[in-house]
């Protein structure tokens, strides 16, 4: 793993837990509807109770995933911050703001005061430093 992927590990976790919170969110629309549908023939059959107890046992599951998802999101969100505290601020502070944040460039040069250039120079170096200190700990994983 080079260290941009080690860094957006932050990002793609987040995604996960908000594409898990969709699909439970799904989930629970389609047993209302399963619900609803039993309701309006007034009849209760074993198919859509079927149905919804598969519904709700996949939401469980997907429960403990999102659980196990978050404690893994705020583990490694705190250890690669603490990472990028020991850097000097200027490359903490362009590291958090692009990994942690999720700036564009363009947003954290307007924000800094630098040219998109520069601040994809000092990315450059950041990134350089940021391995150097760390990398023994995620290259060749």
């Amino acid at each position: 793993m080079d260290t941009k992927h080690y860094l957006y590990q932050i990002k793609v976790l987040n995604t996960k837990i908000s594409n898990k919170l969709f699909e439970k969110f799904e989930l629970k629309s389609m047993i209302g509807s399963i619900s609803n549908t039993a309701k309006e023939v007034n009849v209760q059959s074993s198919k859509n109770s079927d149905r919804t107890a598969d519904a709700i046992c996949k939401i469980i599951d997907l429960e403990h995933e999102i659980d196990a998802l978050v404690d893994e999101f705020v583990d490694t969100k705190a250890h690669i911050i603490q990472q990028m505290e020991q850097l000097d601020f200027k490359y903490y502070n362009l590291l958090f703001n692009k990994y942690v944040k999720q700036m564009t460039f363009e947003e954290i040069a307007k924000e800094s005061g630098y040219t998109k250039r520069h601040v994809c120079r000092m990315h450059m170096d950041a990134l350089n430093i940021f391995e150097g200190k760390f990398g023994k700990e995620y290259l060749d994983k």
